[in-house]
């Protein structure tokens, strides 16, 4: 036996202080990551809320308050559809009824009746009209409003009159930080985006540059306020002279001559070998900027003055300026209107544009059909309905089973080698990058399948169905067998057990493993049809690349989706289910056995009952890995330019994570503010889905501990 290391009382102290010290600094290095994780999420939601609200600068075709004696947004439906009708045309009108409420979007919509054109929707109780024999054409204004309203939420009337009456425009848009903290920019900012406009529209009121100063200021006064717009051209006069000076001695531009003397002093004082002639222009450029804003700024604002002085500079330095034209005039202009202007639109007085606060997370954005190419109109309705729709195509196909294989290879697998390979394998899925689950979705469930996703065999997608009849029927037969071979299967592996038992005990195991059989049955008949169909229809040779027609059908629907992303999670459900399979005690297993329990009572009753919150929570976490999934659904084929609404599992589709990439990939400031928004919808759905993971984990575990 080796012998026992003896320490002092000392050695022994000092070791367990060293021990301390170690324990100390890894738990302060937990800390700190802790502290690190929590501040990168509270940065990312701050950086996401900063986005999604804030002002923005609109303009308007028509101003909102002409319309109604009230703001838009506390309008009733029959008052904004009364907008609507009065202000579009009829054919505009129809044309709206027709693309977003009709049963058909074609020609046919105004020639037959509307017990065919608006099949399925809703009528006004009040409206007496025989909708087997009138036309859309043949009913009054106000009944095609009261059909609208009758199809229509509030929100999508509100979306329609700010986008077709209104001509809502989003000029400019500012965080909210810079609404709470940086108020004063914003107005300097508003004011530079809109000084070309003002300017522009302001000389062509007056004819142009060359107009009377009394023409001017007219001109400008509606704008910028008649006081302001006399001192705007005041101070054009006032520009032009200081610019415009000239040496009294030798008759030159004063700026020019004195630019000259500067470059010629600087190449006489510096050596020819360390010379930089452009650095030399640039230095004298920035000289010739400040004295001209410095003489300047007697008269007119600081900010101006410095934006005069660097505006012509340049073509000073250079001999390229001479005297002012008019496009140089018209610069002149844009550059001494921005004080005025901020003024203004601060004020409120400035009626081209306006600055409102907004946020871009409202009842429009999630309910109603908009335009996702314009941010004033986009809405998240289409993606939200195509991630529920693809969500529970893929939680009715991954869950049952991923449960049911990992209920196989814990109870029932015997261990051999095939099965170590499959479970090791199954391990090696879960680390696969997502892409790599869209490249399979798309050689299978988009081509190879695509007349089952398409919905080609049922009849949908212009498809006819081809010989689903036949491929129905005999998956039926099938499926029929396979559950009987299953049922059978299950009774046999119970036999051994049975022989043990007494001829009484054996009757009545018998008689409840039937009764076990008509309900089991049922569930699994549903739950292998669909595979069996997808078989069946590949040996009768329903499918091809094509409808039989010529046409090439289209498989990338919300159908590939949600099989794509199941395949995705199925390795996560069931590890995640195995682990919770194998933690239920074997001691319960034995109690099971003991008492005389088949294998299959033991895992319905005993044993999925302990392992269901474990089950619960680690299906669920993949469910969320599967929501803002991008990668897999870009390659299987996810729109991002629809409006149509997902109404079966055969449509394309988009979802929120594309929609989110595809407005972030814009270049504009406000497709940013409206993908915060949506980043924060679908981060509210992760929140819920792990919320929902912990409430049934809580809930089992409470009731297994009554």
């Amino acid at each position: 036996m080796p012998s026992l290391i003896k320490m002092t009382e000392e050695q022994h102290k000092e070791k367990l202080q060293q021990r301390h010290r170690t324990g100390t600094i890894f738990a302060n290095l937990f800390r700190v990551a802790l502290v690190v994780a929590v501040v990168a999420l509270v940065t990312l939601i701050v950086d996401v809320i900063d986005e999604a609200f804030g002002t923005v600068l609109v303009a308007f075709a028509i101003e909102p308050e002409s319309l109604a004696d009230q703001p838009l947004d506390e309008l009733d439906e029959e008052a904004l559809g009364t907008i609507l009708m009065d202000n579009l045309s009829e054919g505009a009108f129809v044309s709206l009824i027709r693309d977003n409420v009709g049963a058909v979007t074609d020609s046919t919509f105004v020639t037959d009746p509307m017990s065919i054109t608006l099949s399925g929707r809703r009528f006004p109780d009040s409206m007496e009209v025989d909708a087997d024999a009138a036309t859309i054409r043949d009913i009054t204004p106000e009944q095609q409003r009261d059909i609208l309203i009758a199809n229509t939420s509030r929100a999508q009337l509100l979306s329609w009159v700010n986008s077709e009456v209104v001509g809502l425009e989003i000029l400019d848009s500012w965080t909210l930080s810079d609404t709470l903290f940086r108020r004063s920019s914003i107005y300097t900012d508003a004011a530079d985006s809109q000084a070309n406009d003002a300017v522009e529209k302001g000389l062509d009121t007056a004819g142009d540059v060359t107009a009377s100063d009394e023409e001017l200021t007219a001109a400008f006064a509606p704008m910028i306020g008649e006081e302001n717009a006399a001192q705007l051209v005041a101070n054009r006069d006032f520009t032009i002279s200081v610019i415009n000076q000239t040496d009294d001695q030798t008759g030159n531009n004063r700026w020019v001559q004195q630019a000259q003397e500067d470059i010629r002093a600087a190449f006489a004082s510096t050596p020819a070998d360390r010379l930089n002639e452009d650095q030399v222009r640039d230095d004298v450029i920035d000289d010739i900027a400040a004295g001209i804003a410095g003489e300047l700024s007697a008269e007119i604002p600081q900010s101006a003055a410095d934006e005069i002085g660097a505006e012509f500079a340049p073509a000073i330095v250079r001999e390229t300026f001479d005297n002012f034209d008019d496009n140089e005039i018209e610069d002149l202009f844009t550059l001494l209107i921005k004080p005025p202007l901020a003024i203004a639109i601060e004020q409120g007085t400035y009626t081209d544009a306006r600055l409102e606060f907004r946020s871009w997370l409202n009842q429009s954005f999630l309910t109603a059909r908009g335009r996702n190419s314009i941010p004033a109109q986009a809405s998240l309705r289409t993606a939200i309905l195509g991630s529920v729709w693809v969500m529970i195509i893929t939680m009715l196909t991954a869950f049952p089973l991923g449960v049911g294989a990992a209920i196989y290879l814990e109870e029932y697998a015997n261990d051999n080698w095939l099965n170590r390979i499959i479970e090791t394998n199954i391990r090696n899925l879960a680390g696969v990058p997502s892409i790599i689950y869209g490249i399979l979705g798309l050689a299978i469930f988009v081509r190879a399948l695509a007349p089952i996703t398409s919905g080609q065999v049922f009849g949908f997608g212009g498809g006819t169905g081809g010989s689903i009849a036949a491929t129905l029927i005999t998956a039926i037969v099938i499926g029929a067998l396979v559950t009987g071979g299953l049922l059978f299967s299950f009774s046999r592996q119970d036999a051994e057990t049975r022989k043990s038992l007494s001829a009484e005990d054996r009757q009545k195991v018998e008689a409840e493993f039937r009764n076990r059989a008509l309900t089991l049955a049922p569930v699994l008949f549903l739950v292998s049809f669909p595979l069996i169909f997808v078989i069946t229809a590949i040996v009768l040779n329903t499918f091809g690349s094509g409808d039989g027609t010529g046409e090439t059908l289209n498989g990338r629907t919300v159908l590939s989706a949600g099989l794509t992303l199941a395949l995705l999670i199925l390795p996560v459900i069931i590890i995640n289910s195995q682990e919770a399979v194998r933690s239920v005690s074997s001691a319960i297993r034995e109690a099971s056995y003991g008492l005389g329990a088949t294998k299959w009572q033991t895992i319905w009753r005993q044993i999925l009952p302990i392992a269901v919150p474990g089950i619960l929570t680690g299906s669920i976490l993949a469910f969320s890995r599967a929501v803002g999934e991008t990668a897999p659904l870009i390659v299987v084929g996810a729109a991002t330019a629809i409006n149509a609404d997902p109404t079966n599992p055969f449509m394309v589709f988009t979802v929120i994570p594309i929609q989110i990439y595809d407005w972030t990939s814009r270049p504009q400031d406000q497709f940013r503010d409206i993908a915060a928004a949506a980043i924060i919808v679908l981060l509210f759905l992760l929140i819920t889905l792990n919320t929902t993971a912990i409430i049934l984990r809580n809930r089992f575990q409470k009731r297994l501990a009554g």
